[in-house]
């Protein structure tokens, strides 16, 4: 067994010395180790953000007596709060067996587990409630106000669409009529609803959000004249881009995965195919021409029939069925991005 010195001699070591621990980036290591100064920290979705943060408060507290209670961290949804709270207790945990129950720092470590429910570790409804709940008499809202269920917001905003689509049906205003006309079934209203939530709740949550809409109004005006040289042409011509290059990506993926199969005839048809297609789709999008013209040529080329994609006869039959399903599951990857595209 080891002594409790060497758990602590241990319990020193950097973390890319130590075995099991994690090997922090020096920009990860950056971002846990500043101090006394504003930080923004942007990185990917799976980038480690989460532990970059349990790691920096964990610092602060058993290495820098910061008291648990002090600290505020606010995220998103309830599960990712809960995530966060259960991931510091077990840092601190393995802290605390790595030091002298008897020592000033075991005890120390003892008291800030035993804080931590104190800590304002919650999404940001639940501490803006906290604080109205706490300093109410400061305000002039009522001590019991809530926050609202998804539901409930849900009939608000059906309630909301209700009046205005009522109030603007009697002024009969002709853009308004065009602009139902366009976007609405021929059996219902629910396309042109969902574009009205929609576009309110972006709108409700940028800075200057009206500003921002009118600006786009503004340019929207002459669009149809100079819409090469619009924002919006900019904006969907790189996110076409990017879908189209992905769109590739996973197909390639798929033709690779039947050439190590030894499935070469279907990967080729994969290739001059599907592959082919996208490559030729951005290719027309690259074309210095009217995007008026280039939309309906992409479209048609995108929506084109494609042949299936059989089993080979013979001995390959059961190798292509034992890599079918991830073929598959990548193909359908590449085609819905295609199909939002020209859904869109």
């Amino acid at each position: 067994m080891k002594s409790v010195d060497d758990k602590k001699k241990e319990s020193n070591k950097n973390p890319v010395e130590e075995a099991g621990a994690p090997r922090w980036t020096p920009e990860q290591e950056d971002a846990i180790t500043r101090r006394n100064e504003n930080l923004l920290i942007s990185a990917a979705a799976g980038s480690g953000k989460t532990s970059v943060m349990v790691e920096r408060i964990r610092r602060m507290v058993s290495e820098e007596d910061v008291p648990v209670e002090s600290l505020l961290v606010v995220t998103f949804t309830k599960a990712a709060a809960a995530e966060m709270k259960d991931r510091i207790r077990a840092s601190l945990s393995n802290a605390l067996d790595m030091e002298d129950p008897s020592s000033a720092r075991g005890k120390i470590l003892r008291e800030q587990l035993r804080n931590l429910p104190l800590a304002q570790i919650s999404t940001f409804h639940a501490f803006g409630m906290a604080v109205i709940k706490r300093f109410f008499y400061l305000t002039d809202l009522d001590p019991g106000t809530r926050v609202g269920e998804e539901t409930e917001f849900d009939i608000l905003k059906d309630n909301s669409i209700d009046a205005l689509l009522e109030e603007e049906f009697e002024k009969a205003d002709p853009d308004f009529i065009e602009f139902m006309d366009n976007y609405s079934g021929d059996r219902s209203d629910y396309a042109a609803r969902d574009l009205i939530i929609k576009a309110s709740g972006k709108i409700g949550a940028i800075p200057h959000g009206m500003e921002w809409a009118y600006s786009c109004v503004d340019e929207m005006e002459n669009i149809r004249d100079k819409f090469s040289e619009s924002k919006l042409w900019r904006i969907l011509r790189a996110e076409l881009n990017d879908g189209l290059k992905q769109a590739i990506d996973q197909t390639e993926k798929a033709a690779k995965i039947l050439d190590d199969a030894g499935v070469a005839e279907k990967a080729e048809q994969l290739r001059t195919e599907e592959v082919q297609r996208y490559f030729t789709a951005l290719s027309i999008l690259n074309e210095d021409r009217n995007p008026l013209e280039i939309m309906p040529e992409m479209q048609q080329i995108l929506t084109a029939n494609v042949r299936q994609l059989r089993a080979p006869g013979g001995e390959l039959k059961d190798v292509y069925n034992e890599v079918k399903d991830s073929v598959v599951a990548l193909r359908n990857e590449a085609r819905e991005i295609i199909k939002q595209f020209v859904k869109s």
